[in-house]
């Protein structure tokens, strides 16, 4: 993210939020959960990592909600 923005924090970044949500993602994807995991489980987490997958292609965050198939 730093990268992303040059280590400027004070400006604002549209696509660090795209970045935030591509991390918080991963990080839903190798948690380990406690049950068992049915079968919307596991279609929900094949929707997260197509998502998870997808994301960065993305400009913002506003970007991912009217266009990303998750949200439609």
């Amino acid at each position: 993210m730093r990268q992303e923005n040059s280590n400027m924090w004070g400006a604002y970044q549209p696509h660090s939020n795209v970045l935030w949500l591509h991390y918080l993602c991963s990080k839903l994807l190798t948690m380990t959960y406690k049950g068992r995991g049915g079968r919307g489980l596991k279609q929900a987490r094949v929707d997260l990592q197509r998502f998870h997958d997808n994301v960065l292609t993305f400009r913002s965050a506003s970007d991912v909600l009217h266009n990303c198939g998750l949200f439609q």
